[in-house]
């Protein structure tokens, strides 16, 4: 499949193919605030305005199960680990959320089907490993291409910088307007 973009908005995601311009699938959904593509591009996490984070199977155009209540607050950013094992969320509830990405078998729902006979399948969802508590709204967040360091800014301005393994901090950078 072509590469694809995606395009968040107060319904859900549209997906784009970019060499041509036309709207290949819509896929309804919350209020899409950020999004970040999964490795391997078949699959996109979207942060929304509720707190919700969304995943989205991209080639089949469907909502999967995700984390619907993730933050408190929107979420206002996602980034990837460099590692692709998960991703990192920014959200309005003053926390940064570590998240890793698991495969789960899902029974698919056949009437029909005597119980022992409906066929299972392995889909996409998340599980939240860690947090880290700041004293102010998280507006965006991003980690090294090493994995090492995180960079979180806050709605007061500053950025600031803690070891992503130990969520110890670093640094921080003051001197930016919002």
């Amino acid at each position: 499949m072509t590469a694809q973009v995606n395009a968040l908005s107060h319904k859900g995601v549209k997906v784009w193919n970019p060499s041509t311009g036309a709207c290949l699938r819509t896929i309804d959904g919350g209020y899409g605030l950020c999004a970040a593509f999964a490795p391997g591009g078949r699959h996109a996490v979207v942060g929304t305005k509720t707190g919700a984070l969304e995943i989205v199977d991209v080639q089949a155009g469907m909502a999967l199960d995700g984390a619907p209540e993730a933050h408190g607050g929107a979420v206002w950013g996602v980034a990837l680990l460099p590692n692709g094992s998960g991703f990192v969320s920014a959200s309005a509830d003053k926390t940064v959320k570590f998240w890793e990405w698991r495969l789960v078998d899902v029974e698919d729902e056949d009437d029909d089907a005597p119980e022992g006979e409906r066929a299972t399948r392995r889909e996409l969802t998340v599980a939240h490993v860690k947090t880290l508590q700041m004293t102010e709204d998280v507006l965006s967040v991003r980690i090294t291409p090493d994995g090492k360091l995180l960079s979180v800014s806050l709605l007061d301005n500053p950025l600031k910088v803690f070891f992503a393994d130990s969520l110890k901090f670093f640094l921080s950078l003051y001197g930016h307007r919002l």
